[in-house]
């Protein structure tokens, strides 16, 4: 007959006391070579039931347990802290906490857990010892998060008080406390206490500026889990089944990974993702090894825009390893180029929400700052730069780093990158351009070069460009502004100098909120209009005069610069379009005649000359009167220049450009971009989709870059007003091309659209198919 445990308690309390020393000695047998060399796990399994019977001997075993946790490299000191939380007596509380100090910082930190939970588990009685031995530490700036947890892992009004003195503390005196403690892992067990009271502070916590990003999503976990623990609960759940590790392995019996895989291969081409991606992640829950799945899931989540490229590399191992065929080891192939060209596109993107953790070294004060583009040109050591100014929020000091939680940011910033989940950090292969003719070094190297160089051709414009891009990377901002200064004086056409000023005074008025930045901000970029108005201007490092034409398009309304455009961003769109375009359509037409009656002569001597082009353009207009739409299409003769940077936006000079179409008389629209132009050249499609006639139209509708000119049962017309909303006064609104839909006799949608250059119609296509697919 089997003994119960009230038996087995009665029959430790009047054994004798040789046999503790007995169950000790059977103890310390595991302390031997023998056992050291075996797996956790085996060990373990066998020492459970001994654990079980010292934990029967009750109180009278503890001095032989609390020896036991002198040798902590033992596997006497692991089943004796395993026992002491099973005993859960208050005169273990002493040894736990010694325990826990001397071995937290160590190599045996690991058995600190188990004391912690065992400090826990005696529960009240441990409450005064351990704030007694915490006040200590602290006193002395040493923040041990074992016996940290000991006490908070114990809900009660004492434990709270405590934790609650110190936030409070922390968030008044930050200074005293930042650069040791753990502040989001001292908060973790405000769940433990169930105080919802304790959250207005947790908030004013999480708002701090000092804290890095990982602490403040910490510290908001913490307060999500008190406002709403069963929420947060959903949250992780649904995380994990997203991810696909809500079950444990399938019964491979039961699911036919053969089938599966047809079917989700068959929802991939029906674009129905979602579906896909939940059958790969069943078969990978039964096959973990199914190169099959883990390629298939791989080119799913790179068609959702996050290419994974952990998952494609376990793709190929697997493939490899299991002897793949040929054709196959191929196809992954390709998925990786096609893999790396979204992830690059995705690198040049910078990540608004990245911040990183940095202390300055002349006041000490630790901020977050966001750097924008990151570049790591060394992973031995790790290296960066960044493409923002890094600098003291406080101080205005350069003499800044980026602190040990940075570089795990960034770390794990890298991880989310290589499985298309963040953005902006680009692997550089540490080589930089630093001179004519694309000469390329080591980026370590560039900067000295330079500088030799400077000294041989002190009036070279474009090398004092070249070193103050270097100097910038370097965060060496105002040795860059010196640089690009000079090298305006040097060559006063070279527009990249006053772009590049300019976004260095930008962005310390707009992010540094530095007053006195504004103006000589405002000063660069009127002098990158001026040049580029001109067309006659020198650009080295910027590759397409589309950047500039960007630049000036969206800062100048921000910083109060009169343009011939008003750009429209509020959002009921079609009502401030329709107000801001309503004119008086026969003070229009008059207008237009008398100017053209005015001007002909003149714009006839500049096409005849080769010193103009004829450019039409057409504009969305409402009558004043009738208040309906009207499509107004104007000419006008532009004066250019051969010597000056081309119309097209190439950035060649235009003699050896567009000249010859200029020569030819051939018409030129304007581009998207309101800056550039193109040849006219009429093109117009055509063709037929399954899309429900209504549903398509309504689709279109709530589009804000096509606006309805008339619809009926049958047919529709919408004219395109691009991806950005600019109107131009007395005229309307510019348009770029037309749709028309129509019904068909199935109930179905023919599709027509029409530009008047191939630019203008590969931007209304593109539009078009966002809602055809």
């Amino acid at each position: 007959m089997e003994t119960t445990d009230k038996e087995k308690q009665d029959i430790a309390v009047n054994e004798p006391a040789r046999n503790f020393a007995e169950l000790i000695r059977q103890l310390k047998e595991y302390d031997t070579e023998k056992f050291y060399k075996r797996t956790f796990s085996s060990v373990s399994r066998k020492l459970d039931p001994l654990i079980k019977e010292i934990t029967l001997c009750g109180d009278d075993i503890l001095p032989y347990l609390h020896a036991a946790l002198e040798h902590e490299e033992t596997w006497s000191c692991w089943a004796a802290l395993k026992a002491l939380r099973e005993i859960k007596n208050p005169k273990s509380i002493q040894p736990l906490i010694a325990f826990i100090l001397k071995n937290e910082n160590g190599d045996r930190w690991e058995g600190c857990e188990d004391a912690m939970f065992a400090l826990n588990c005696i529960g009240k009685p441990a409450i005064i010892p351990l704030i007694s031995a915490l006040d200590a530490q602290f006193e002395k700036k040493n923040y041990p998060p074992f016996l940290t947890g000991a006490l908070t892992g114990i809900k009660d009004d004492e434990t709270y008080r405590f934790m609650t003195k110190i936030l409070k503390d922390y968030i008044a005196n930050p200074e005293k406390y930042d650069d040791w403690i753990n502040i989001d892992k001292f908060v973790y067990d405000f769940d433990a206490q169930g105080r919802k009271e304790v959250l207005p502070i947790l908030k004013d916590l999480a708002s701090m500026d000092h804290l890095s990003s990982q602490k403040k999503r910490e510290i908001r976990d913490t307060i999500k889990q008190i406002e709403d623990p069963e929420g947060f609960q959903r949250e992780i759940k649904q995380f994990a089944k997203d991810a696909g590790l809500d079950n444990d392995r399938l019964d491979e019996q039961n699911i036919d990974t053969t089938e599966l895989l047809k079917e989700a291969i068959q929802d991939e081409n029906r674009l129905d993702y979602d579906s896909a991606m939940r059958l790969v992640n069943k078969i990978l829950r039964t096959d973990p090894q199914s190169y099959h799945a883990l390629f298939l899931k791989s080119r799913i989540n790179r068609k959702l825009g996050k290419p994974d490229l952990l998952t494609w590399d376990e793709a190929m191992t697997q493939a490899r390893k299991q002897k793949a065929s040929r054709d196959v080891l191929d196809l992954i192939k390709e998925e990786l180029t096609a893999i790396e060209e979204v992830l690059n596109d995705m690198a040049n993107i910078p990540d608004e929400s990245l911040e990183l953790h940095f202390k300055c070294q002349q006041c000490g004060k630790t901020q977050n700052i966001h750097p924008g583009l990151v570049w790591i040109i060394s992973a031995e050591p790790y290296q960066y730069i960044y493409e923002h100014e890094i600098m003291c929020k406080r101080c205005r000091s350069h003499d800044i780093q980026l602190t040990q939680e940075g570089e795990w940011e960034l770390r794990r910033h890298q991880i989310r990158a290589l499985t298309g989940n963040a953005t902006g950090l680009i692997f550089s292969k540490n080589k930089t351009i630093v001179g004519t003719a694309g000469k390329r070094m080591e980026f370590s190297k560039g900067y000295p070069y330079l500088e030799a160089e400077i000294k041989k051709k002190p009036q070279d414009g474009e090398l004092r460009l070249r070193i103050g891009n270097i100097a910038r990377k370097m965060n060496l901002h105002e040795e860059a502004i010196n640089h690009y200064t000079r090298a305006l004086e040097l060559n006063p056409r070279l527009i990249d100098a006053a772009y590049n000023l300019f976004t260095i005074y930008k962005h310390r008025h707009e992010y540094y909120k530095i007053p006195e930045t504004k103006e000589a901000a405002i000063t660069y970029l009127k002098e990158m209009r001026r040049l580029y108005n001109s067309k006659d201007y020198d650009s080295v490092t910027i590759s397409e005069s589309q950047s500039i034409i960007d630049m000036l398009r969206e800062e100048e309304p921000g910083y109060e610069i009169p343009n011939r455009f008003k750009k429209v961003d509020e959002e009921n769109i079609r009502e401030v379009l329709a107000e801001s375009s309503t004119h008086d359509m026969a003070e229009i037409t008059k207008g237009m005649t008398e100017q053209t009656k005015a001007m002909k002569d003149q714009a006839k001597a500049l096409i005849n000359e080769a010193k103009g082009v004829l450019v039409m353009q057409s504009y969305h207009t409402f009558d004043k009167k009738t208040r309906k739409g009207n499509i107004i299409s104007v000419s006008s003769v532009m004066p250019i220049e051969s010597n000056k940077v081309c119309i097209c936006g190439s950035g060649k000079p235009m003699e050896v450009c567009c000249m010859n179409k200029v020569r030819q008389k051939t018409p030129f629209v304007e581009n998207l971009n309101h800056e550039t132009f193109s040849t006219l050249k009429f093109m117009e499609s055509a063709q037929d989709i399954s899309t429900n006639y209504q549903p398509l139209i309504e689709d279109f509708k709530k589009d804000p870059r096509f606006y309805c000119q008339y619809e009926t049962k049958t047919s529709a017309s919408f004219v395109y007003y691009g991806n950005t909303f600019f109107i131009e006064e007395n005229l309307g609104t510019l348009i770029f091309g037309n749709l028309q839909i129509k019904k068909t006799p199935h109930g179905a949608s023919r599709i027509k659209i029409e530009a008047l250059s191939e630019k203008r119609f590969d931007a209304l296509a593109i539009a078009v198919k966002e809602h055809i697919g």
